[in-house]
């Protein structure tokens, strides 16, 4: 068997997973050496059971082979399915670098570029609007620049952020916590099937593997695996968000995060890494920065100034502008700050919103557009 089919065989066995194929390959140094081994040598393997060794030999069979390597392998192909293991010349090079990589993973559609700059952008799943239309904005004007997006697939921050890389018609990759023919949450299929087209669908879980809690911890580390950034986008306290973050920085990866309110829980997790050190966003030209500072050139991108410098305010429409910002203000909080009437200010601020230089997060509430 080649390399591919016998990663196929190891993963299928009864028992044995991810951190005992690692032991397996660590002791014969190929996956060939692995399949021709007889049952004496297995015993010498750290960290293999007896009864790993009873499954691994019983695994041998010409029958199993047959029924879990080669008609797998074919049922694969039929749905369109491709297994890429970590020998192949297609496994990222990025994901190779991470402690505990997979053995394999399994893609629909495809992989990312080598040569592509790739944010991950990750968030509470229930999430506030504002957190949405940052998450969403963020998405939208980095695949403009031609950056790859990343994400879980999951409620919330993460579906904004693939929503808002389609908007601009841009790639983006969503990892599973689950067998890669499932789509979870169920509710998220037509974004599942876009990102099938314009990037891929990743996961190390084969076909039929339902999402278990365990599951997602793990996706995590091929998120920020995956990723030269990871964007955290509202995250409480403790939260899978955060150990996105951690895995990035433990990976070596820039990680940013969008500051919140003091008092707001689904800021609290974002603040905190701020104040340990994560870079602050404030616009896309932040992020931008953190890509070019890691030897990235990002084709067309433009400071927060030029990005700007395009759009003609008046002094009226400049006025509201300039005391709207990224952190949500009612109109009262806007009418004070202007020192303007309320009909002017609701006014204005329909203006600016037709501009696409302002949204309204919640009724009432308004934040600036992020790059403007």
């Amino acid at each position: 068997m080649n390399n591919q089919e016998i990663c196929i065989w190891l993963s299928g066995i009864k028992g044995i997973g991810n951190k005992k194929i690692r032991c397996l390959l660590e002791y014969f140094e190929s996956p060939h050496n692995i399949f021709l081994c007889d049952r004496k040598e297995l015993y010498n393997v750290a960290g293999i059971s007896d009864k790993d060794i009873d499954n691994i030999v019983l695994a041998k069979k010409e029958e199993y082979i047959s029924k879990n390597v080669v008609d797998y392998i074919d049922r694969l192909k039929k749905r369109n399915i491709r297994y890429v293991d970590c020998f192949s010349e297609e496994y990222p090079k990025k994901l190779k670098s991470i402690y505990e990589y997979p053995i394999g993973l399994y893609v629909r559609g495809k992989l990312q570029s080598e040569n592509q700059p790739v944010v991950a952008i990750v968030g509470a799943r229930n999430c506030s609007e504002y957190g949405k239309s940052v998450a969403r904005e963020l998405a939208s004007e980095l695949s403009s620049l031609g950056v790859g997006i990343i994400s879980g697939l999951a409620r919330g921050i993460d579906m904004a952020a693939h929503s808002g890389a389609l908007h601009k018609d841009g790639k983006t990759y969503a990892v599973l916590g689950c067998g890669i023919d499932r789509c979870y949450p169920p509710e998220n299929i037509e974004v599942f099937m876009e990102c099938i087209k314009s990037g891929g669908v990743i996961s190390e879980y084969g076909p039929g593997i339902p999402p278990m809690a365990g599951n997602f911890p793990m996706r995590n580390r091929i998120i920020s695996g995956l990723a030269d950034a990871v964007v955290v986008v509202e995250a409480k306290k403790k939260s899978g968000s955060l150990i996105t973050a951690d895995m990035a920085l433990d990976q070596g990866k820039s990680v940013l995060a969008v500051p919140g309110r003091i008092a707001d829980a689904l800021s609290e997790g974002c603040n905190n890494l701020i104040y340990n050190g994560a870079t602050m966003v404030l616009s896309v030209a932040d992020v931008v920065k953190e890509l070019e500072n890691n030897g990235y050139f990002i084709t067309g991108s433009k400071s927060e100034d030029e990005t700007f410098k395009n759009i003609t305010l008046a002094s009226l429409e400049e006025m509201v502008y300039d005391v709207v910002c990224l952190v949500p203000k009612n109109i009262k909080e806007i009418m004070n700050d202007c020192n303007l009437e309320y009909q002017i200010v609701v006014e204005t601020l329909i203006k600016l919103e037709l501009m696409d230089v302002i949204v309204q997060t919640s009724k009432g509430y308004y934040v600036r557009v992020m790059g403007n």
